[in-house]
């Protein structure tokens, strides 16, 4: 059987004494002490596995996992994972089967709502003030308006709360607002800092390097979308402050910086 456990992510910092208290629960489970091992592996990350932005396993994976974990059938494989009562599942709610699972201790659900595919069709809790958050269970059931478990979002799928083409009243409003944001540096900070101190140690300290990055990222990445969400053209400063620091927050920051610095170079091969 192949063993992961030297190809677990390091980046993730957990005591001792709740790794102990968590395998303790197994035991008492009925999990036998080799199951735990493969379990506590799943638990720390195997990169090998995971999405690299979301940092779930996705159902496309499952049959590796099982054949590396020597399990006969995906079937034993989630068995394990539901009877561990330590991951979460990321539940389809039309087709009623799990699509992902995922370790909290490097997995949120942020990293969903904010993962590579926000730039696509994903929204921020700040603004889904009429979503009704889910409570009291483990399992995460993607619905209409994407709500997750804990109130966070998961990325639409319907669409509804972005236009296929911008309203020109749109591209307007999110234009003057990046243009007066990349004169405020106290304001730029503030929201961004995070991303822009991770995009500087990609950038090997290069300062001139760090701020053609951020602002390529911004101008080609971000505010397309921006501008294609409903309604913006009548939103606040503050509204918009709020979703897009919601966007960078600190646990999203590699993820979004290494998205910048592919955006970059992107850009730099056209030329």
């Amino acid at each position: 059987m192949k063993s992961f456990g030297d190809k677990a992510m390091k980046d993730y910092s957990i005591k001792a004494s709740k790794l102990k208290t968590l395998i303790r629960s197994w035991y008492e489970k009925g999990i036998s002490s080799s199951d735990a091992m493969k379990l506590m592996t799943l638990y720390l990350g195997v990169e090998e596995f995971l999405d690299p932005d979301t940092k779930v396993y996705p159902k496309k994976m499952f049959n590796k996992i099982r054949k590396a974990n020597g399990y006969s059938s995906i079937p034993k494989l989630m068995g394990l994972i539901r009877k561990s009562a330590s991951f979460k599942l990321v539940v389809s709610r039309t087709k009623e089967e799990v699509i992902a699972f995922y370790s909290p201790l490097i997995c949120d659900m942020e990293n969903v709502a904010g993962s590579d595919c926000f730039v696509a069709n994903c929204d921020s809790v700040y603004l889904n003030i009429n979503d009704v958050p889910m409570k009291g269970t483990s399992t995460v059931n993607i619905k209409e308006k994407g709500e997750v478990h804990g109130g966070m979002p998961f990325p639409e799928l319907d669409g509804k709360l972005f236009l296929q083409q911008p309203r020109p009243a749109a591209v307007k409003r999110v234009k003057e607002y990046f243009y007066y944001l990349a004169y405020d540096a106290g304001r730029i900070n503030r929201l961004l800092q995070p991303l822009i101190e991770t995009i500087y140690v990609l950038c090997k300290d290069d300062q001139f390097k760090m701020a053609e990055v951020l602002n390529a990222y911004l101008e080609e990445r971000v505010e397309p979308v921006f501008q294609r969400r409903k309604g913006i053209e009548n939103w606040s400063e503050s509204q918009i402050d709020g979703w897009l620091q919601s966007l960078h927050q600190p646990r999203l920051a590699y993820i979004k910086a290494h998205e910048a610095m592919r955006n970059w170079k992107e850009l730099h091969e056209k030329k």
